[in-house]
């Protein structure tokens, strides 16, 4: 039995004002193309297939025909997690029909304790789903309510798990999960303030392979067996460089089980190139997007104008300050649209000629809080 890991998807993802459709869209048709060339008999997608709760209709749209061609073309039978980017009703919407036409799609937490079961080739696999869910609602569902780490949330959890255990089965879990000792990057959406909802590999013991999500660089955690796939694409510039990847799996009848990662090599990449703005014009012409850091101390006129004659896809621009060689802080001159607390406090510095102090940002913290009912970004 083949099957294929992938995860964190995100599609619908603006970079800097410019969707990333068409990127995410060859994507996965090089997955598609995997599929294929090796008659793979499951796919499984660990979470964040949507940037955000209400995606964009392009990016339902391309999950549909994607869905579409891997059922009815290919025969695969696939299953989905949701992840804390998507809405776990939404994306479930129809799950009941869909399990029917082989696609398991799982928001909430009822096939933890019902598995469900595949079998080919000799190999019984015996697939858990752990979507992302809130601790709060996780110690609800257990009912556990003095509990109060994830933790001791998931260890109760996989205890129940492993009551019902079928031990001639080869154990797949999904899940979208922040494991400790995992590397992180920029363009993920932290689980929780200050990490505490970080959780050890060590939960998930007993599992012969966990197909993780939520973390965009491909890595294991702890053990070859618990895995993060990656972003199908880089979403952020801390991702420049970075190939994205599949995990293709192989299992045989007697559940020895190798693992092969597939790079997803995409056409146009993320890339970050800096100098003085000479040095970054005499640079090869390219349609990758760019991140640009230009070192002139002094102020260039539409500097992003200028870049993009050469590169059309410059996306983010930031001119260094220096003094005597050494470099300043950089200063954004136009990409992602700055939060309002970093915009009050780059006026407050030009008004003022000072920085505000710690009190004053928490009390302007607590003030946009307020003017904006309560929530904070």
């Amino acid at each position: 039995m083949k099957g294929i890991h992938t995860s964190d998807w995100h599609l619908g993802k603006v970079l800097h004002g410019v969707s990333l459709l068409p990127e995410q869209k060859e994507q996965i048709q090089q997955i598609t193309a995997l599929i294929r060339q090796e008659q793979v008999d499951f796919i499984a997608v660990s979470g964040d297939l949507y940037d955000r709760a209400i995606p964009p209709t392009e990016a339902i749209d391309l999950w549909e025909s994607t869905l579409e061609e891997w059922v009815e073309s290919l025969g695969v039978q696939v299953f989905v997690i949701a992840g804390n980017h998507d809405s776990a009703k939404r994306l479930s919407f129809g799950h009941r029909f869909l399990e029917k036409q082989h696609v398991s799609i799982l928001g909430d937490f009822s096939r933890l304790f019902e598995p469900l079961t595949m079998e080919r080739d000799g190999v019984r696999l015996q697939v858990h789903f752990l979507p992302y869910l809130d601790t709060a609602y996780l110690r609800d569902i257990l009912d556990l309510p003095e509990a109060r780490s994830r933790e001791s949330l998931l260890e109760e959890a996989m205890r129940r798990v492993h009551a019902r255990w079928d031990d001639q089965a080869f154990h797949l879990l999904l899940a979208h999960e922040f494991l400790l000792g995992g590397t992180t990057s920029d363009s993920e959406r932290p689980l929780s303030v200050g990490g505490n909802q970080a959780v050890p590999y060590t939960l998930f013991e007993g599992y012969d392979y966990v197909a993780l999500g939520h973390l965009h660089r491909a890595q294991k955690v702890g053990d070859e067996r618990i895995r993060y796939a990656g972003g199908l694409y880089p979403y952020s510039f801390s991702e420049a460089g970075r190939v994205p990847s599949v995990e293709l799996l192989e299992i045989d009848a007697h559940h020895e089980w190798k693992r092969t990662r597939v790079e997803l090599p995409p056409k146009r990449s993320l890339r970050v190139v800096e100098g003085a703005l000479d040095e970054v014009l005499a640079l090869p012409e390219t349609d990758d997007y760019l991140s640009v850091l230009i070192r002139n101390p002094e102020v260039i006129l539409d500097l992003m104008g200028k870049l993009r004659e050469r590169f059309p896809n410059t996306l983010r621009v930031e001119r260094s300050l220096s003094e005597n060689g050494v470099s300043a802080e950089a200063e954004p001159v136009i990409g992602e649209r700055e939060s309002t607390e970093t915009l009050f406090e780059r006026f407050f510095t030009a008004m003022t000629d000072e920085d505000l102090s710690e009190a004053q940002k928490e009390y302007l913290t607590q003030v946009l809080g307020e003017l904006e009912g309560g929530e904070t970004a």
